[in-house]
């Protein structure tokens, strides 16, 4: 994996992590979940921990997901408190690094089925919560929570700017060209149909991303890809990924807002499926996930 690759040196952590608590690093282990980012469980002098994550995005990724962090707290969304940010350079590239409170709990992954089960109301009610959000404006959120498009149509619509490169991707992983060239002609049929207000889309909900203690949610982390949008998105992508194992309906049972999903509510969900689904095959072609591109084109469905 390429974090194991590109570890950051342990010098340059444990300046990081003192300059955020105060406290000398005593351990830090690699957290293996993350496919994109480095993600550390640090232990502190002091007995407490943090959790340092590394994003080779660059920029101002982590102010980004920051803002996101502390707006969904304000309202009562249990989420991580971001003490400390910093950038470095590296041969490689640029790299934006956070550390971050650690919340006590395992990832619904974890748990049993049973378990997952009881939990998916409470599931649906933190991501409805979530959906509460207004941002400024859709799209990609700068650090102060405004977004690129004033309108979720322009945001969808720069899937359609890469028809060529989508097109390579199915012919290189032997998926019908049709495939892409009918979702991308749904994406443009349908790109207008949310006229609603800008919400808080997390666009990476999953249950390695649902920390649980007691029966509760006590914490929903990685906000980096949060965008302003229609909160249908995120049913969406959960269903694409996770539906097989998690039931979106139980999901649906405890969401109370109700009211900013339910008109159009299963064209948004296919619409999103189909653009959710080609942006994961695009990331997952630059992976070389062969398997996963395929289980994912088999998911995409016109009605």
């Amino acid at each position: 994996m390429r974090n194991e690759r590109e570890n950051i040196p342990f010098d340059k952590l444990q300046q990081i992590v003192t300059s955020a608590t105060n406290s000398s690093v005593e351990t830090s282990a690699i957290i293996p979940i993350g496919q994109v980012n480095e993600v550390y469980d640090v232990k502190l002098g002091n007995g407490e921990n943090v959790i340092v994550r590394v994003s080779r995005r660059g920029g101002d990724i982590l102010e980004h997901e920051r803002w996101a962090l502390d707006t969904a707290r304000q309202v009562g969304i249990p989420t991580p408190e971001t003490l400390f940010i910093d950038h470095m350079e590296t041969e490689a590239g640029s790299l934006a690094i956070s550390v971050q409170e650690k919340i006590d709990g395992v990832q619904l992954s974890q748990l049993s089925g049973v378990e997952k089960e009881e939990l998916l109301g409470r599931v649906g009610n933190a991501i409805s919560r979530i959906h509460e959000i207004r941002t400024q404006g859709f799209g990609w959120t700068n650090p102060n929570g405004v977004g690129m498009y004033t309108t979720w149509g322009q945001y969808l619509a720069r899937m359609l700017s890469k028809t060529e490169r989508l097109l390579d991707v199915a012919s290189r992983n032997q998926i019908a060209s049709d495939v892409m060239t009918r979702a991308l002609k749904f994406i443009e049929e349908h790109k207008s149909i949310y006229t609603g207000e800008a919400r808080l889309v997390h666009r990476d909900l999953g249950p390695d991303h649902l920390l649980v203690r007691d029966g509760n949610i006590v914490g929903v982390i990685d906000f980096e890809n949060c965008i302003g949008g229609d909160p249908v998105y995120d049913l969406a992508r959960w269903n694409l990924l996770y539906g097989d194992q998690y039931s979106l309906g139980k999901i649906k049972e405890g969401y109370t807002n109700a009211a900013v999903i339910e008109e159009d509510y299963e064209l948004r969900l296919r619409l999103y499926t189909i653009h959710a689904g080609l942006a994961i095959m695009d990331y997952m072609d630059v992976e070389g996930n062969i398997e996963g591109i395929k289980a994912v084109s088999s998911k995409i469905t016109f009605g």
